[in-house]
């Protein structure tokens, strides 16, 4: 904590803080700032000459931004949001506004840029630049901000009016320069320790994806005699391996699922499985249950083992392997559903197959571009899949699904830290803009 003396604020408006030093003010942004300035800087420049376009995803959450695209002033003056060198950039609509998309621009093409109409822009007159990005970056402000949101759902916006009056303990200049300092060097090393771990992540799941790939086309023997596939994508195979079409894997045909609408979220009654509810790495949400009535789910339930692929949109390829003690269930028309021989070809290898490259190689190749991405059960059905014999199958399954555990957990350690050091972030940055800690001379 710090070691200042503290004060209260008594005045009524958004206050960013209920206490802050004897030695600060405190004052509303709208004596502090200009909002969303006009153009006038602009008149003496040529329509060509080039400026910035930073549309929002190219703001990043940790004050970050893209300046690789670049346009003449005469084809951006009209329609978007204008800002210059110094400006600080604050996103006005959810869920940009509360993850904290913002940055102070800097190095923008001839000093200006223009961005989408979903900015605010917020230009210092008594206060330093950085100080008031990272009053922007604060949880304070974003937490405040996030409760004066107007407009329907999905495209609710902080209006310009919370900005001007919002209360904000502002020290000297001195000290706010000083103050942004020690956050650039704190926030620069934390960044740093995210991206490390962030990379770390990345090689975890190539690692991940590699170990799969191997396993599912060369199997676990490294002194197994190989043969061509006769397959470009899937290459050499285990000599006493196969290669078959789905279609010779299942009982019967492949099945599409009910055109139902997701109404009900009756526990009591069959899951009914949809797209949505499939995360990326092929297992089950648990926030999106939803229900159909058992005469209506009935020509549709699952048995354990059965796969089912999505067919259309950006989800083609997803696949999940449905096991009993997931409850009662029954899938939606955009899955398909294939049931196996189970004799021929094992449910866990053949869903750590779906998990492989050579099965994104066979998504990719076999989508159909349209308005939407789809793939049909014919399609799912004339893919080639490695085959080897049966106890194989398992024992590959069993081998690999202990390795992918313990990458999971190294994961999930990973990510914890990363959370942690995210928290750490927000929480300096919300600490030394308010006064709460004293900063280091």
């Amino acid at each position: 904590m710090s070691a200042f003396a503290f004060k209260p604020v008594t005045r009524i408006g958004f206050m960013l803080a209920p206490s802050y030093p004897k030695t600060w003010q405190s004052t509303r942004l709208r004596f502090l700032c200009d909002f969303n300035p006009s153009k006038k800087q602009l008149a003496d420049l040529d329509p060509s000459t080039p400026v910035s376009f930073v549309p929002m995803e190219k703001v990043s959450e940790d004050g970050e931004m893209n300046l690789d695209e670049i346009r003449p002033i005469e084809s951006v003056s009209n329609g978007y949001t204008f800002f210059a060198d110094g400006d600080v950039l604050v996103a006005k609509i959810t869920p940009c506004f509360e993850n904290g998309k913002g940055a102070e621009c800097k190095n923008l093409s001839n000093g200006f840029g223009f961005g989408t109409t979903e900015f605010h822009v917020l230009r210092s007159k008594h206060l330093d630049s950085r100080f008031l990005f990272y009053i922007t970056a604060s949880d304070p402000f974003r937490t405040i901000g996030a409760t004066e949101m107007s407009g329907a759902a999905g495209q609710k916006r902080v209006p310009e009016s919370f900005l001007q009056n919002l209360i904000t303990p502002l020290p000297s200049i001195s000290t706010q320069r000083r103050i942004a300092t020690y956050l650039d060097r704190e926030t620069r090393q934390i960044d740093s320790l995210v991206a490390s771990k962030e990379e770390l992540l990345l090689l975890l799941e190539e690692k991940r994806a590699s170990l799969i790939s191997h396993a599912v086309t060369r199997g676990l023997n490294p002194k197994a005699k190989l043969k061509p596939s006769g397959i470009p994508w899937l290459g050499e195979i285990p000599a006493h391996w196969a290669a078959k079409r789905l279609r010779f894997l299942i009982a019967g045909s492949m099945k599409y699922g009910a055109n139902e609408s997701a109404i009900l979220d009756d526990p009591d009654l069959p899951r009914f499985i949809r797209i949505t509810d499939l995360n990326p790495d092929g297992s089950l949400r648990a926030d999106t249950f939803k229900s159909l009535p058992k005469n209506e789910a009935a020509p549709y339930l699952l048995s354990d083992g059965d796969i089912l692929f999505a067919r259309t949109g950006a989800t083609v390829g997803k696949a999940l392997l449905y096991r009993a003690e997931m409850g009662p269930a029954c899938h939606a028309g955009y899955l398909i559903r294939a049931r196996l021989k189970r004799n021929v070809m094992d449910p866990a290898f053949l869903f750590l197959f779906t998990q492989s490259g050579p099965y994104w190689e066979q998504i990719r190749l076999g989508t159909i571009q349209a308005t939407i991405q789809n793939y049909s059960a014919d399609k799912y059905g004339d893919m080639q899949i490695p085959v080897p014999p049966p106890s194989e199958q398992l024992t590959i399954a069993v081998h690999v699904s202990k390795s992918l555990q313990d990458i999971a957990r190294a994961q999930q350690e990973i990510q914890t830290s990363i959370t942690l050091l995210r928290e750490k972030r927000s929480s300096l940055i919300s600490a030394a803009v308010t006064g709460e800690m004293a900063v280091p001379q």
